[in-house]
C-alpha cells in the first residue's frame, strides 16, 4: 500500500489574485512575519517559539490555526508563548483563505518538537509552503 503524501496541488498552486493584498488581520502585524499554519497542538515546540520571541523582539511570530492543546504542561508553555508581545494568534481560517495567509508570511516554519512523530511522520505542510513559494 502506498501513502499519498502530497498537498492538494490545485488549491495551493493557483495564483493569488492580487499578490500585494494579504488578509487584513495579517497585514496589521509588523514584518518580518514568521509563521506557522496548522493545528496548534502538542507537536508544536512552544518553548522554541517563546525563545525566538524573546531573542528577536523585532520579529513577529504568527500562528494560524485551531488550538487543540490538551495536556496541562503544554497548556502552560502555550500560555507563556501567548504572553510574548511579538507573538500573534490569528485562529482557524477558512481552507480557501489559507494560501493567502501563507503568501502573506515572510518566513514559513515547521516548528515541531523532536520526538517519534517528527522522525516518522511526514510534514504535508512542506508541500503547501513550497507550492506557494513557486508562484
Amino acid at each position: 500500500m502506498a501513502a499519498n503524501h502530497r498537498a492538494p496541488h490545485e488549491h495551493f498552486s493557483k495564483p493569488i489574485p492580487d499578490k500585494n493584498t494579504i488578509p487584513k488581520d495579517l497585514e496589521a502585524i509588523p514584518s518580518p512575519r514568521i509563521g506557522y499554519v496548522g493545528v496548534i497542538n502538542e507537536k508544536v515546540d512552544f518553548p522554541l517559539l517563546t525563545s525566538i520571541c524573546k531573542q528577536n523582539p523585532e520579529w513577529s511570530i504568527v500562528l494560524i490555526g485551531l488550538e487543540k492543546v490538551k495536556q496541562l504542561d503544554f497548556q502552560k508553555k502555550l500560555e507563556e508563548l501567548k504572553n510574548q508581545p511579538n507573538c500573534y494568534f490569528l485562529g482557524m481560517k477558512d481552507y480557501f483563505d489559507v494560501p493567502n495567509y501563507i503568501y502573506g508570511l515572510d518566513v514559513c516554519m515547521m516548528c515541531y518538537v523532536i520526538n517519534d512523530w517528527t522522525y516518522y511522520g511526514y510534514p504535508l505542510k512542506l508541500h503547501e509552503y513550497v507550492l506557494l513559494c513557486l508562484q
